[in-house]
Formats: structure tokens, sequence, C-alpha cells
């Protein structure tokens, strides 16, 4: 396993808790969690536990899969964390609205 996998965790747990627009205090009281744990997991310095990722993940209301670096060789923290800002903003597009989304984003990527 690398390395840098509990780094790439707290990458996204950080983003996500971001994106939830909550301290890390708000996360501890929405979790069993306490605030410095959290902010070791958000530095990379622990490997969460299972219970603490679903902890996690139920106080950001996100998935676990939402949480766990899937191709965590190939890319960049800046880039993973560029992606899970991406994917929760999809996640909020109606299903009327995808292609429309999806169309944009490949005119974008075209033009570059």
């Amino acid at each position: 396993m690398p390395k840098d996998i509990p780094k790439q965790i707290g990458v996204l747990v950080r983003a996500a808790r971001e994106r939830a627009d909550l301290t890390q205090e708000q996360l501890a009281a929405l979790t069993n969690i306490d605030k410095d744990s959290i902010s070791l997991i958000e530095r990379g310095g622990t490997f969460p536990s299972l219970r603490s990722m679903y902890d996690l993940a139920s106080g950001l209301k996100v998935s676990v899969i939402d949480l766990i670096p899937l191709e965590a060789a190939s890319k960049s923290l800046s880039r993973q964390k560029g992606e899970a800002e991406i994917l929760t903003l999809l996640r909020e597009v109606s299903d009327k609205q995808l292609p429309h989304v999806r169309d944009l984003l490949a005119l974008f990527i075209r033009s570059r």
C-alpha cells in the first residue's frame, strides 16, 4: 500500500468538509470523532478506521466511497481534490440537466 494513502484520504475529507461549509469542530459534533482526530486525519497523520470513515461520511452527508482515493498512485492530491469537488457538483445536477452539463464539459475540454 502506498504511504501517501492516509494523506490522500485527508485531502478528500477536508475537501468534503469545506464543501459542506463545516469547521472541524462542527464536524466533530456531528460524528463520534473528536476535533483533534479529525485534524490528524485531514493532515494524513493516521489511517482512519472503517468506523471513522463511516462516521465522517455520515457527518459530511457523502458516501464513504467519496472519501477513498480510487486511483491514488496516478493522481496528485490537488487533482483528487478537484475531481471530488466536481463529483459533488454533479450529484446536484438533475437528470434533465446532466446531458447539458456533459456537453458543456466536452466543449470546454475540446476548446483547450
